[in-house]
């Protein structure tokens, strides 16, 4: 049997992807906080780990390889984010943030490499708060950023191995956090989305899906790439909401999005129909 670590996994996108790998035959060790996790379920094994504790964290990593001397994929999707301004955050704050969404999880790649076989899984839940600025979680969109980055890295330590190493990188999701958020809220965070609402838990799990398996690979013929350029665009908070709702509004069906590792780029396809439609071109570019 394949065994996987999600961390964080007992609530919303992890435990989606933990029962999206047990339906794929996986056995999933998961690590959590907060209130005992009392659901049951077949082959999950739920252990309480803060990862603000690197003792916790070595005790978890040892307890899973005291199991199994095979990891075949591991899930880093633990994060943390405290709201404050940027001058009201404390060192503490700021270092529990980075050390359960980057040093936990950086240590745990380590700690777990020399029991990844080739041709295993690692996945990242990253964030659009580590590409796009928000005005009160400065710090985790930087923990974030530096998720980003940690994947990125870790490419070439598994290069030639047949692992794989990716990153989901959602905006909102509807999950047990965001369900607390006041109407008003949401409703004004709807407005500024080209779907006009948050995406679901199943959506995201489907994402990790493909990364971990592809069922299948379709080709698209007939799409046309818009491609939105510029320097220090990452620095400009907007850019990509302004472009998703003008084609959003003009009830364009984006088939695919890429962003550049410069980030100086957006790049959006579209069904050849629609690109050819000058006025939508000329208000999604300006």
């Amino acid at each position: 049997m394949k065994i996987a670590v999600v961390t964080g996994g007992t609530s919303g996108m992890g435990l989606g992807v933990a029962k999206m790998l047990i339906s794929k035959g996986y056995y999933v060790y998961a690590t959590y906080v907060g209130l005992d996790f009392t659901e049951k379920i077949e082959n999950f094994e739920a252990i309480k780990c803060d990862q603000t504790n690197r003792e916790e964290v070595y005790a978890f990593i040892n307890y899973v390889k005291s199991k199994t001397i095979h990891l075949d994929c591991l899930h880093c999707n633990a994060g943390m984010s405290i709201r404050k301004s940027f001058t009201e955050y404390e060192d503490k704050d700021w270092d529990a943030m980075m050390e359960v969404a980057v040093n936990s999880h950086y240590i745990m790649c380590r700690e777990f490499f020399s029991i990844i076989p080739n041709g295993s899984r690692i996945l990242f839940t990253g964030s659009q708060m580590g590409l796009q600025p928000h005005g009160m979680v400065l710090a985790y969109g930087v923990t974030k950023s530096a998720v980003h980055a940690l994947c990125k890295n870790l490419v070439k330590e598994f290069e030639g191995t047949g692992t794989t190493v990716n990153a989901v990188v959602p905006g909102f999701v509807e999950t047990p956090w965001q369900k607390e958020k006041p109407e008003e809220i949401k409703q004004n965070i709807y407005k500024k989305t080209a779907i006009h609402r948050f995406a679901t838990i199943d959506e995201i799990v489907d994402a990790f899906r493909t990364r971990l398996q592809p069922d299948s690979i379709d080709i698209i013929e007939d799409v046309a790439l818009i491609a939105t350029v510029g320097h220090r665009m990452s620095y400009r908070p907007g850019v990509s909401a302004k472009l998703f709702t003008a084609l959003g509004d003009a009830e364009v069906n984006i088939r695919m999005i890429d962003q550049g590792s410069s980030e100086m780029n957006i790049i959006v396809g579209v069904e050849n129909k629609d690109f050819e439609t000058e006025a939508l071109v000329d208000e999604a570019l300006t």
